[in-house]
């Protein structure tokens, strides 16, 4: 995920605590311990220290420029949380953007962003919480990006493609034909293979 986010080299694996496995697939279903977090944070700090000037040259506006920042976080919110974010998280983020931009620089300001967004439970976990509707009890349908995520990470162990990203937007993953076409185009990608291969 952070390859295909930051296009960076992903950090080393020693530092972090392991997660637990279950039937085959590396999961973590306990609370993460304080060493847990504090390596996620520093890991954090690292990856957007290291990818700054890569997201400063991706950037194709102003980007000492609230607009312009609003808009690089919506995008780079989206693809790191596999989700659209909310108006609350988004005006957060621009408000943290904001502050640290008036205290130090523009640049800086970016990477402490990028910073926080990687450090959020909604970048490090698979967060799922389908489509509840009032009065609705029991199990709930995954929303479009829930099931783009699960696809991904299970047929590649990385994020969604832009393909797979615009399918979610257009709702198109809500019925069975659907999902396997994706699930077929995406059986075709070399990525497949290395998943298959590190799973077994």
């Amino acid at each position: 995920t952070v390859r295909d986010l930051l296009n960076i080299a992903p950090p080393a694996l020693d530092e972090f605590v392991d997660d637990e496995v279950h039937a085959g697939f590396d999961l973590n279903v306990t609370a993460a311990s304080a060493l847990a977090v504090e390596t996620y944070r520093t890991s954090a700090a690292e990856l957007a220290a290291t990818a700054r000037e890569g997201l400063e040259e991706s950037i194709t506006c102003d980007a000492s420029t609230s607009e312009c920042i609003n808009s690089f976080i919506s995008d780079f919110g989206l693809r790191a949380f596999r989700r659209p974010l909310e108006a609350e998280e988004l005006g957060s983020l621009l408000s943290l953007w904001q502050e640290e931009s008036d205290a130090s620089d523009a640049a800086t300001a970016l990477e402490l962003v990028v910073q926080t967004i990687l450090m959020s439970p909604y970048f490090v976990y698979h967060v799922e919480l389908g489509k509840a509707s009032a009065g609705t009890s029991g199990a709930v349908p995954l929303t479009s990006y829930e099931v783009a995520s699960r696809l991904s990470y299970f047929l590649w162990g990385t994020m969604p493609d832009a393909a797979l990203f615009d399918a979610a937007a257009k709702g198109e993953l809500e019925d069975r034909e659907s999902i396997e076409r994706e699930a077929r185009r995406m059986l075709l990608d070399p990525k497949a293979r290395e998943m298959l291969v590190e799973f077994q």
